[in-house]
């Protein structure tokens, strides 16, 4: 899991007013005392004083302080309303219009109305605005927030190029970094990270961004360095928000170690993800996955189990219960395992595999008329993809060998044959098939002599040695490592 996008600072413009002509000596008084409330943050006294002045005569000062005033106090619609009002007052005025856009792009991001923000933000540069690069950054957080990326990166490279400080910058490459990862752009991403890291050692975030985008790019033993990085930041700083953080990371870097064939490591990092938050849905999943591989096939059961009871979407669901159903045909249980397949079905239906699963475990369990229907609606689901038709007539065909029925289970095995003629697999099945079950030795040696031929082709020694091994050739399947 990546680290949320950051939420942007809270940047205070100056608030340099000009003076409209003054209609009557009591609105200015009004907002004098505005202005003093403001600047010590009252701001319901602020937003007082402004509509009293507003009441004794329209005037673009007093909504330009109660629009500021109602945004420190997050009534963003009604401070919108307020610049929109002065911005009507200030249509002459360039500077002060380049604020007022700033501000009231502001308020509708805030309501994460984010393609008005960007037209305001858009009106506040073509109006000169002071502060660019703030009204750039905004701009690309926006365009990041509906999905926009590269228009985000060209804004976020705007800002890079005005700013001076090195926490803006660090935060602006951070955040370039986000979007160029988010179009799947990592390498770029990872130097955006590094150089956020350059102007920031002591960024938790960017280490937290550079390890997941790193382990997109397969690049696990780098990424667990960088949670490692950011694990310690993080421990360092300590905190109620980190304990979440902390569990998250954990898993992070739990997974990547899983990725390496670490698990005993990985196992590690999963037990102190789940300490700081044992309700925490992947890593209890994770953690099943890693007790699977340790071969802790019960233990993997029970956090297969609770991730599945966690998770919020259906699909991650049935995930957690496919996975249980490897596990159970691990363990030989075979009801359970029925039972968990079933359940994936019923939270993702749309799941073609989990029909092929199925399928496969009705007949291990000899339910044939089961098998044969769920083979049959297999077939339908993947009829456009060859290579899984292939398997999926060799396994019927296996299965009405089985079933003692000969002439259908040799229908299907030629059907392979005829969707995948240069397969080895096939003519080895049928190779077997015509000399275990219809005791035709010429016609078995042709087929079993094709696969052989063909694995060599593919460079498959295990699969060649078998078919000579079938044809009665022990000293050549012994020769290639039978």
């Amino acid at each position: 899991m990546k680290k949320p996008v950051n939420q942007l600072p809270a940047v205070a413009f100056i608030l340099v007013l000009a003076t409209s002509s003054l209609h009557a000596q009591d609105y200015t008084y009004y907002n004098n005392l505005a202005k003093k409330e403001y600047e010590n943050k009252n701001y319901y006294n602020t937003i007082d004083y402004a509509t009293r002045s507003i009441n004794a005569s329209a005037n673009g000062e007093a909504y330009w302080w109660r629009g500021m005033a109602r945004f420190f106090l997050n009534n963003f619609a009604d401070a919108a309303t307020d610049f929109s009002n002065a911005i009507n007052q200030y249509s002459s005025d360039r500077s002060s219009m380049g604020k007022l856009y700033y501000w009231r792009g502001r308020c509708k991001m805030n309501q994460d109305l984010y393609k008005e923000a960007i037209s305001d933000y858009q009106a506040a540069l073509s109006n000169d605005s002071e502060e660019k690069l703030f009204v750039y950054w905004n701009e690309a957080y926006s365009y990041y927030r509906i999905g926009e990326y590269q228009q985000a990166i060209d804004a976020y490279t705007s800002a890079i190029s005005m700013g001076t400080q090195s926490t803006d910058l660090a935060q602006l490459y951070k955040s370039r970094g986000d979007a160029k990862g988010a179009m799947y752009k990592y390498e770029e991403a990872i130097t955006d990270f590094s150089k956020a890291l350059e102007y920031n050692p002591r960024y938790m975030e960017a280490f937290w961004q550079r390890g997941f985008f790193r382990g997109k790019d397969f690049q696990y033993e780098l990424a667990v360095g960088d949670f490692t990085a950011a694990i310690k930041l993080l421990e360092q700083g300590g905190g109620v928000t980190g304990s979440n953080d902390l569990s998250v990371l954990y898993n992070n870097r739990g997974l990547y170690q899983y990725y390496l064939g670490k698990y005993e490591d990985a196992r590690l990092d999963m037990q102190q993800s789940l300490t700081q938050n044992p309700n925490y849905d992947f890593a209890n999943w994770n953690m099943a996955r890693i007790q699977n591989a340790l071969h802790n096939y019960k233990e993997a059961n029970t956090y297969f189990l609770q991730a599945a009871s966690l998770m919020k979407k259906d699909i991650d669901r049935a995930s957690c219960y496919a996975d249980l159903y490897w596990s159970d045909r691990t363990l030989l249980d075979y009801r359970q395992a029925l039972t968990h397949i079933n359940e994936a079905i019923r939270f993702n239906g749309d799941n073609s595999s989990y029909y092929w699963n199925r399928a496969y475990l009705y007949g291990l369990r000899s339910e044939y008329s089961n098998a044969l229907t769920d083979y049959e609606k297999v077939l339908g689901l993947y009829s456009s993809d060859t290579s899984s038709l292939i398997s999926i007539y060799i396994e019927r065909g296996q299965l009405k060998t089985k079933m003692k029925d000969n002439a259908g289970a040799l229908k299907d095995l030629q059907k392979a044959a005829e969707l995948g003629p240069s397969y080895y697999t096939v003519y080895y099945e049928l190779g077997r098939f015509f000399k275990e079950a219809l005791r035709q030795n010429d016609l078995a040696m042709i087929n079993l002599q094709k696969a052989a031929t063909l694995s060599v082709k593919k460079d498959t020694a295990s699969n060649y040695a078998y078919a000579q091994a079938l044809q009665g050739n022990q000293q050549e399947a012994i020769r290639v490592g039978f």
